[in-house]
């Protein structure tokens, strides 16, 4: 069956070789709502195989990619309808085949509940293609607000 819109195999990330997040789009929007979310599978594969995930729950606790899209699908048509992803702006560094990059976005989950984050990426290309070999994410709190500094310094 496919999938919601922005979630069925398509990307709306979309890659430009040569750079490592050209696939970032300004806006990202996933409707969720009691469907099967193929478009996770299209996100694994950005990731290495023994890439690293970090949420910002705490206590820190490491997952695969695969059992995040396994948790994302138990949240999709209960308590996860829909989810719409803004970037509010982002920086990289790119040495040879290696990048870090820094990703300020804004969430709506359920288009009720507003909340800002930072992820946090390392790359590395092979082949021609750039793939995630970790990731991390924060969210937005009183001693860490999510601000321009982020990116433009």
């Amino acid at each position: 069956m496919p999938g919601p819109e922005g979630l069925d195999g398509k990307r709306s990330r979309q890659r430009r070789s040569g750079d490592p997040l050209s696939y970032c789009a300004p806006v990202q929007k996933h409707q969720l709502a009691g469907r099967e979310n193929a478009g996770l599978a299209a996100f694994e594969k950005d990731f290495l195989p023994e890439a690293a995930l970090y949420a910002s729950a705490r206590p820190l606790r490491s997952q695969t990619t695969g059992q995040f899209i396994e948790r994302m699908n138990g949240l999709v048509g209960k308590t996860l309808h829909s989810l719409e992803e803004t970037i509010l702006g982002s920086r990289i560094h790119v040495f040879g085949n290696v990048a870090v990059a820094v990703i300020a976005c804004e969430n709506v989950e359920n288009a009720t509940e507003t909340n800002r984050n930072v992820e946090m990426m390392l790359l590395v290309k092979d082949d021609g293609s750039w793939r995630v070999a970790a990731q991390a994410w924060d969210r937005q709190d009183a001693a860490n607000p999510v601000t321009s500094e982020l990116w433009e310094r």
